[in-house]
């Protein structure tokens, strides 16, 4: 649901009230505390901790024969931290090092599964005379979706859901990243089998910054806004005892500015371990059936509202049904904001 820009990609729990506190250590949020609404489309850029492995791949050797150096070592999802005890950053560091190899063993310290692992990888010869590792990594990533809610200390949640590698499904690990404003630039409505997508660009002047993102996590992206974001309205946190089946609303921007959209709230899941799959959802607002086709990518995030308080945001959508998805209790989100 979070749109990419590039090519990377992206458990309802019975819970008591959430009382989290913020990274950059504000005061708590709770259920029944009032938080400013947003649902604004935001662009977010992300700073991998260390270099990213996406794939494994084959290579042609200085013999012609096809080859794959890292199979059974290395795994996607692997961050690659230090290569022979020298510190990497990004892939363009991990590249230059290895155009300086000349065949010579590599020792990689990875972070893989929650623990820091060594491996060793013998490079190989391409044809071209170069030595490589086989593998498809990648470093900073960006991309657009939709601001959640604004609390009084200036933290924000965002997306809804977390953001994860195209290739390995493995929620990526963040050193930091920056929160901008974003621009829609078209609307691919949504169909069944084809899910829809806001298309759009992110600002990147220094003018265009709105905070930093620290956290990644299953149930949305948490950071600290440096400069002041106006919402649409604010409303009351609810708890997940409170959130029904029945009338609800969301509040999106799909390239007119935010505004409110009816939905239905269709069936509550307490007891899944998919926290960003709390509920089902349908859109009902004939407006935005019309422009998106129902829930389309880039609305991951998008607040919504139940009898006047904020219960959650929207997620994923049914692939085969655009009309239809998830949403997360914002519940959920707040305890993963702590």
């Amino acid at each position: 649901m979070f749109f990419l820009l590039m090519s990377m990609a992206v458990c309802a729990t019975d819970t008591e009230a959430a009382d989290t506190k913020d990274k950059a250590g504000g005061k708590a949020v709770q259920a029944g505390e009032r938080v400013t609404i947003s649902g604004e489309t935001i662009g977010v850029y992300l700073e991998t901790e260390g270099v990213l492995v996406a794939d494994i791949g084959t290579l042609s050797d200085s013999s012609g024969n096809q080859v794959t150096p890292a199979e059974h070592i290395a795994r996607a999802g692997d961050y690659i931290r230090k290569v022979n005890d020298e510190t990497i950053l990004t892939k363009n560091q991990l590249i230059n090092m290895m155009r300086k190899n000349h065949g010579d063993e590599v020792t990689l310290s990875v972070f893989r599964d929650g623990e820091t692992i060594e491996y060793k990888l013998d490079p190989a010869q391409t044809e071209d005379g170069s030595y490589k590792l086989g593998l498809w990594v990648r470093d900073d990533l960006q991309g657009i979706g939709t601001m959640t809610y604004i609390s009084e200390d200036g933290s924000f949640g965002a997306l809804g859901h977390g953001i994860s590698d195209s290739e390995s499904g493995s929620l990526l690990s963040l050193s930091g990243g920056t929160l901008y404003k974003a621009g829609i630039l078209e609307v691919k409505k949504g169909q069944s089998g084809s899910p829809g997508e806001l298309k759009g660009s992110i600002y990147y002047a220094d003018s265009e910054r709105l905070g930093t993102i620290e956290k990644n996590t299953q149930c949305g992206v948490f950071g600290q806004l440096s400069t002041p974001v106006n919402g649409v309205t604010s409303a009351v946190v609810a708890s997940s005892e409170q959130v029904h089946t029945g009338d609800a609303c969301i509040y999106c921007n799909v390239g007119d500015g935010v505004k409110k959209y009816d939905i239905k709230i269709e069936k509550i899941k307490k007891t899944t371990e998919e926290k960003n799959k709390s509920f089902v959802i349908r859109v009902t607002d004939e407006q935005l059936l019309t422009k998106t086709g129902g829930i389309i990518q880039g609305m991951s995030g998008a607040p919504i509202l139940q009898d006047g308080k904020l219960v959650g945001a929207v997620t994923h959508v049914f692939v085969n049904d655009p009309t239809k998805g998830y949403g997360v209790f914002i519940e959920n989100m707040l305890e993963a904001a702590g």
